[in-house]
């Protein structure tokens, strides 16, 4: 919808925010096209921080018709046999 080259601008800011908010404990990356997934102690988490990042995302999509939408999910590990 917005084009290859926004498309891919998108991508490489997500991928920026990721690696700029990054901790040591932390192990990130690009799972497929758009999919990015964050491996974050439960301590370090805030979904206020997330929230900004994607809202620097949307930025890039300057368009008063077509909004971009971003969603992210977070799933809490407890049982660390789990695969």
């Amino acid at each position: 919808m917005f084009g290859r080259k926004t498309g891919n601008a998108v991508l490489k800011k997500q991928a920026e925010m990721i690696e700029k908010s990054a901790d040591k404990d932390m192990v990130y990356g690009r799972i497929a096209d758009d999919r990015f997934a964050v491996l974050i102690l439960k301590d370090l988490y805030t979904e206020k921080h997330f929230e900004n990042c994607i809202e620097e995302v949307k930025k890039i999509v300057d368009n008063n018709v077509y909004k971009i939408q971003i969603y992210f999910g977070v799933y809490e590990i407890n049982d660390n046999d789990e695969p």
